[in-house]
């Protein structure tokens, strides 16, 4: 009998002649055949190109008679680690891959061919571009789509002991044949599917020999495929880690280690999280060495249930909803997509930083921007590339990029063919550059947008002039003796000394405000907020801004044509804080409102800084001018561009599993709420703000265990905040939001907006330019550099120098609000002193003075300065205290020293100091662990202009503190670094104590 395969491709023979080969069964029922045909230059397979052949093979009997026939799809590829990197068919791979557990919310582990499809087309159309099998092989049918619409997968055994793990299957003889059972059947079966790269020998099952047999026996069976396995790095072709911090992922790439290193679960993904994507890519496209992660992970692991006392419904079940003790809660529910694949606001995220082309700003003004092609296979050409000019969010220039010509691994510069627009007063410009599909593929359609890049275009426009006061509509105040009015033309607004808030404003009759702005400065808890224990933590800020107390309110007139109603009270937070809330009511209508909060010693950070009111249901339409349509966070907003969006309340609001914060828009010009009219409240950032607005308090939000038990109400709250710190996400069980995205309590807070009624007839933009303002400074300059954390309604200031780094009194100068402002400078007589400003509008209405204290110090503390950059592991980076906020504290070998200055901190972190200019000789500190941790094990080092010149060696909690003393001398930058000494010790609470610099 005969067995003759043909190769087909597009139906085509690919052989001349197919191979053939004689069999003879010999009474048996199987048999194994190796025939061997080179194919010269086939076409190769990858995600990007997922060329496959058919394999038809035929057995005949002894007269030539087809008795039976089988096919399957092959596809060419090479894939093995060369020169330190995994390589595809020669290129260095990027794995931008998601953990993927197969789900339905309805059939449970059994999901159907149109599902699997559903999750790789929205995969795709999302630039993912790799799948784990977190933790077994999949369905076989899973694996001939990855072929077919081109996705990279590492195929990991079905082996998971996690609780157990340090006791089997370890190096156990007895779990050794079931062991092998499982990766020998995975091979088998899936070995000859050209999108698995990766073997995986399980997950978090521990360490020991049977891995190494697993190892073995697999590259015996498949040498073309490399070997995964996190638990024990010995037996893997890779170095691969679980939610790593983005400075140990970094620590790795400048490490010039030749194994490829894999972040194999990262980004946790549960609840309203993905923030600082970004940062970790930032990191990869740096090292040769990395070469992608994956996020934990792709679709919330619930079930469609009925909803309790209802007669229609469903709702997304979690651990705990049928009685079922113990259980994980919602802690399965930590998708990029829900259950039945609604796309969550995160993915955007994802899309945007997985795209596999970057687009730099060179000279932007001039339209030359260079395109970065990270795909291995593709060249630019591929894609039809559009770029636009934006005014104000309107399309004012735009055209196609023709020619496109980039290489795959090549970078180029191009020339957009835009010209220099006329400038209007107060306007912004924005380029957008997009790239979309030429042609439908299997997976989406022409015009389907693959990558984008937006960029802020900072032409020299003119400065919009301030209003005059004195030529406004005139008012009439009443200050009463708890109620102040104020009547103008076509509005009144009523407002509560006691409360010290507005508490009617009306248009036309209209009621635009029922109750409102309250200082506010909290969050409905995330579930990574609930991880690290932010509600008990930040708890003492819940209810801070609701139990305010006011203890004065000045009211000062300006004219007859506003006033200005002047709120100062306090906080009943653990230490207590100070706020003041400024209300400068205008004869226009207009109302800027300036808050301001100065937080108590010693505070836990502050979840939200801003300000909420309540507006009547009838302003449903919600249109603004920011980041969007998608919620976005102070972390997570690079995949969301500035635009003019439209939308509703009620679309605000996303279901997750587990009501949380849920909504927010960054980076926001102005917003409008209006009614089927086109009558309502706008709102101004000034210049910029965050805004959420839901028919739900923070506090329905916190209450809820599902969406279906939240009452709609027919109000809508909406926050009007400076920020909300960070979403985090480098994992949900003690992660905290990074240091940058955080609201610490160690200096002042202060933001403004503005309220106006809006009719159907306004403009929103227009009316967003107008500056309207009492402010008669717009930035003060030391030395020609903004003086730092200027605001206008904070009146002085003290900067500190070392004796001996400067000789003559600072130069100060002032940039006014406009023309009709005097500027009064004195300068201080000498060193130390002080330099006074003051300055008066010309018609007399408006004055305000200010001070810079000059101070010489004998030595500058690092806690008193301000540095560059800053990471940290743990929590929040601390001024004078430990990480956990108590006195610093280290060990001398004998007894503990307390230190009243220095620096507290968290391994992994990293603290950057600008030197340059500065005129500093020596830097010094004493550096140890923090005597509050009863554990600990950490390693402290300092660099100089990028060269290691201090290292601690390991230190533990009875370590002796060690001083460091470093010639800084004409050196232009201090990197601080507090490493975990790589031992993964979490409790590495490091002190910087004393740190300083010194002229001696």
């Amino acid at each position: 009998m005969k067995q003759p395969p043909w190769v087909f491709s597009n139906n085509k023979e690919v052989l001349e002649e197919p191979l053939k080969t004689a069999v003879d069964f010999n009474g048996k029922t199987k048999l194994s055949v190796k025939k061997e045909q080179l194919i010269e230059n086939p076409k190769k397979w990858s995600a990007e190109q997922p060329n496959l052949y058919t394999l038809v093979l035929a057995l005949k009997d002894k007269n030539g008679n087809i008795t039976e026939t089988t096919s399957t799809k092959v596809g060419f590829r090479e894939f093995k680690v060369k020169d330190g990197q995994m390589k595809l068919n020669g290129k260095p791979i990027t794995f931008k891959g998601v953990n993927r557990h197969e789900m339905d919310p309805v059939d449970g582990r059994t999901v159907s061919r149109e599902r699997m499809i559903q999750d790789i087309k929205l995969m795709k159309k999302h630039n993912i571009n790799a799948v784990r099998t977190s933790h077994y092989p999949n369905q076989a049918e899973w694996y001939d789509l990855a072929d077919e619409y081109g996705l990279y997968i590492i195929d990991e055994a079905n082996l998971e002991s996690h609780g157990i793990r340090w006791q089997l299957p370890k190096s156990d003889p007895q779990w050794l044949p079931a062991s092998l059972d499982r990766m020998e059947s995975m091979v088998e079966r899936d070995k000859n599917h050209p999108s698995v790269l990766i073997w995986s020998l399980g997950n978090e099952a521990g360490t020991g020999t049977t891995f190494k047999h697993m190892a073995e026996l697999a590259r015996e069976l498949d040498p073309t495929r490399i070997i995964h396995y996190e638990g024990d790095d010995r037996w893997a072709d890779m170095e691969s880690v679980m939610y790593p911090s983005v400075s140990s992922v970094d620590d790795y790439g400048k490490s010039g280690n030749e194994k490829p290193f894999l972040l194999i679960e990262y980004a946790h993904a549960m609840g309203n999280s993905v923030g600082n994507l970004n940062q970790y890519w930032d990191v990869i496209d740096s090292y040769n060495n990395l070469q992608g992660g994956f996020i934990w992970d792709w679709v919330n692991q619930t079930l469609l249930e009925p909803i309790p006392g209802k007669d229609k419904g469903f709702y997304h079940a979690y651990g705990g909803d049928w009685g079922d003790n113990p259980n994980d809660d919602n802690f399965m529910a930590n998708g990029l997509v829900s259950a039945d694949r609604t796309v969550q606001p995160e993915l955007k995220e994802v899309k945007k930083v997985y795209q596999e082309i970057e687009v730099h700003a060179v000279d932007v003004k001039n339209g030359v921007i260079e395109l970065k092609n990270e795909f291995l296979f593709t060249n630019l050409n591929a894609f039809d590339a559009h770029w636009e000019l934006k005014r104000d969010g309107k399309v004012i220039q735009e055209g196609k990029i023709n020619e496109l010509n980039v290489n795959p691994l090549s970078t180029e510069e191009i020339t957009v063919p835009m010209e220099k627009p006329t400038l209007e007063a107060g306007a912004e410009y924005f380029l957008d550059v997009s790239f979309t599909l030429k042609e439908d593929t299997k997976w989406a359609s022409k015009g389907h947008e693959i990558a984008y890049e937006q960029f802020e275009v900072q032409y020299d426009v003119p400065n919009v002039q301030p209003e005059e006061i004195s030529g406004m509509p005139e008012i009439n105040v009443e200050n009463g003796d708890s109620v102040i009015s104020v009547d103008g033309t076509d509005f009144k607004l009523n407002f509560n000394k006691a409360k010290g808030t507005i508490t009617s404003f009306t248009y036309k009759k209209t009621e635009l405000i029922k109750s409102g702005p309250v200082p506010d400065y909290w969050r409905a808890p995330l579930d990574n907020d609930k991880g690290y224990g932010m509600p008990s933590i930040s708890g003492t800020w819940r209810d801070a801004g609701e139990n305010r107390t006011v203890t004065d309110v000045e009211v000062t007139n300006y004219g007859e044509n506003a006033v200005r109603i002047n709120v100062i009270g306090t906080l009943p937070t653990t230490n207590e804080s100070k706020f003041q809330t400024a209300y400068i009511v205008y004869g226009t209508g207009e109302v800027v409102v300036k808050s301001t909060l100065e937080a108590g010693e010693s505070l836990p950070e502050i979840p939200a800084i801003g300000m909420e009111l309540t507006i009547p249901e009838e302003f449903e339409q919600m249109d603004w001018y920011g980041r969007g349509p998608e919620s976005n966070y102070w972390d997570r907003k690079t995949g969301y561009p500035v635009g003019v969006y439209s939308s509703t309340v009620d679309d605000q609001f996303f279901p997750y599993v587990e009501p949380q914060e849920t909504g927010n828009k960054t980076d926001v010009r102005w917003v409008t709420f209006t009614n089927k009219k086109g009558i309502g409240l706008m709102a101004t950032g000034l210049p910029l703000m965050e805004v959420n607005a839901l028919h739900y308090t923070e506090e329905d939000l916190e209450s809820s265990a599902h969406p279906y038990e939240l009452e709609k109400q027919e109000d809508i709250f909406v926050t009007l905040n400076y920020h909300q710190m960070g979403l985090g996400g480098d994992n949900s069980w003690g992660a905290r939001p990074h240091p940058e995205f955080t609201l610490d309590t160690d200096k002042t807070y202060a933001y403004s907006y503005r309220l106006q009624p809006i009719s159907k007839n306004d403009s929103p933009m227009e009316l967003s330019k107008r500056v309207v303002t009492d402010d008669l400074v717009k930035n003060i300059k030391i030395n020609g550099e903004s003086l730092a954390n200027f605001n206008t309604e904070i009146n002085k200031y003290s900067i500190s120098y070392l004796k001996g780094t400067i000789d003559e009194v600072p130069q100060v100068d002032v940039i006014p609000t406009g023309d009709n402002v005097t500027v009064d400078i004195t300068p201080a007589e000498g060193l130390p002193g002080k330099t006074v400003v003051e300055v008066t509008s010309n018609n007399g209405l408006l004055s305000a003075k200010y001070e810079i204290n000059f101070e010489i110090v004998d030595e500058l503390y690092l806690s008193d300065t301000e540095w560059k950059s800053a990471t940290v592991g743990w929590r929040s980076i601390q001024m004078d205290k430990s990480i956990e906020g108590n006195p610093l504290r280290l060990w001398d070998g004998s007894s503990e020293v307390t230190y009243d200055k220095g620096i507290g901190t968290h391994a992994h972190s990293e603290i950057v100091y600008d030197l340059e200019g500065k005129g500093y000789a020596r830097f010094q500190s004493f550096v140890g662990v923090d005597q509050e941790i009863g554990g600990g094990s950490i390693a402290f080092e300092a660099w100089l202009d990028g060269e290691l010149v201090y290292e601690s060696g390991i230190m533990y909690n009875n370590t002796p503190a060690k001083k460091v003393d470093l010639d800084i001398t004409g050196k232009k930058k201090l990197k601080l670094v507090v490493t975990d000494a790589g031992d993964g010790n979490a409790e590495d609470h490091g002190n910087w104590a004393e740190a300083k610099f010194t002229v001696e």
